[in-house]
């Protein structure tokens, strides 16, 4: 709950100092420091914040090639050019002192020089060499399955110890969802391996932690040595030091359906009712949630069903939420249509300019809307690969949010005509 509602707070920081950056191009070098300072925060921080932080990575260089090719583009001195370019240095260097002080306030205090576990060399390639033993991969959604993880326990007695919370019905059903034969989800094993060296007592400081995964590493390597581990062609590069799912042809059809599925998410405003399900949470579960967020979970049921009743008033604001929903799903077309064909104009407009050698601010835009565009499919193909390969909860809007804000910036550029229009015919007054 806590990272999730920080996170993007912290990844808008990082690309508002970015854009800060971006919309100074023409202003003095000076101007655009305080924002690549902030960029540098927000990037430290994002990146500290979540363990998989490792995907604002694209679109942090998306974002900074697009400035790059702003900063080329002009017609400038040299030194001016290089001091440019150099702006998001500032950036690279606030980040790296984020992560550096907070490896070394790690070592101070538990003795790593590490940001966490998971991201720990030792964690990486002990998870590597669990995933290697699975010889029927892929599995779809599951990274080291029920088969694999018995005969990893005969392989390392340190990772036997951990069976029976491993096993255990409390940690499958906490870490299952969506998986009807039981299974271990790919992220789900992971944290579900992270908890029992936790509880069990073999990882319960930072340093213990560190002598565990050494001890599972060289017991599972020293398996694959003599044989009893079996180690394939076909396996033989899918867990190198990998704590994510190995890339695998079977998952791209899957992932087509996927990207399909989020487009039309996003397009038809789906997922967006104000009217909240029966809460599947227990009493205990939703107290930390409520304690938190100040809200209870909706518990109230119509009799003898099980759809959730509202008050009065939550039914007429989820009618007028509806409308204006329908007004989105049917404006939202006109706007797709007419982005794409100012863009293609735009496209050849900065086309014809480049061939004279110049670049103005139509050029500027095309590609900032370009950027925009493909930085909404990237984050789109992403997260479909990664919930047709590990998630396995079907689309979910939240993931899709980071497309969704920057979408919004295509609408209104596609928007931009009629809106002028709009405000020629109001009269002077109001303008």
């Amino acid at each position: 709950v806590y990272i999730d509602n920080i996170y993007p707070s912290l990844c808008l920081l990082f690309f508002a100092g970015i854009t800060g950056i971006c919309l100074r191009i023409d202003k003095p070098v000076k101007t655009t420091v305080a924002y690549a300072f902030a960029a540098g925060v927000g990037l430290g921080a994002a990146w500290l914040t979540k363990d998989d932080a490792i995907w604002i990575a694209p679109f942090g260089i998306c974002a900074l090639l697009i400035y790059f090719i702003f900063t080329l583009c002009r017609k400038r001195g040299a030194k001016e050019t290089l001091a440019r370019m150099a702006v998001p240095l500032i950036t690279v260097a606030v980040f790296l002192s984020c992560t550096t002080a907070y490896k070394y306030m790690n070592y101070k205090y538990y003795g790593r020089f590490v940001i966490s576990d998971y991201t720990s060399a030792e964690f990486k390639e002990a998870v590597g060499l669990m995933v290697r033993a699975d010889t029927d991969i892929p599995h779809t959604h599951i990274l080291i399955c029920e088969e694999t993880r018995e005969k990893l326990y005969a392989a390392s007695p340190a990772l036997a110890r951990l069976e029976p919370l491993l096993e255990g019905e409390a940690y499958r059903k906490d870490y299952t969802a969506g998986n009807e034969d039981g299974e271990y989800n790919s992220a789900g094993v992971i944290w579900a391996l992270r908890r029992a060296a936790f509880e069990s007592g073999e990882a319960d400081t930072a340093e213990k932690a560190k002598l565990f995964y050494e001890s599972v590493a060289r017991e599972l390597t020293a398996a694959y040595e003599n044989g009893s581990l079996e180690l394939t062609e076909e396996n033989l590069l899918s867990g190198l030091s990998a704590t994510l799912m190995p890339f695998d042809k079977v998952y791209l059809a899957p992932t087509a359906g996927e990207v399909l599925s989020s487009l039309k998410t996003l397009v038809l405003f789906e997922q967006t009712s104000s009217l909240a399900p029966l809460s599947i949470a227990t009493p205990e579960q939703a107290e930390v949630y409520r304690a938190f967020t100040y809200m209870t979970p909706s518990y109230s049921a119509k009799v003898g069903t099980s759809e959730a009743d509202y008050y009065p008033w939550h039914v007429a604001a989820e009618i007028a939420f509806a409308l204006i929903r329908w007004v989105y799903r049917i404006a939202v077309w006109f706007f797709i249509f007419f982005g794409f064909k100012r863009l293609f104009g735009d496209i050849k407009k900065t086309v014809a300019e480049l061939k004279k050698k110049e670049f103005t601010a139509n050029g500027m835009l095309t590609v900032a809307v370009l950027g925009v565009l493909l930085s909404a499919l990237l984050r789109i193909v992403m997260i479909s690969y990664i919930e047709v390969s590990s998630f396995c909860i079907g689309t979910y809007l939240l993931y899709l949010a980071p497309a969704g804000a920057v979408s919004l910036v295509f609408l209104v550029y596609g928007a931009s005509p009629f809106l002028d229009w709009v405000i020629k015919l109001l009269p002077e007054k109001s303008k």
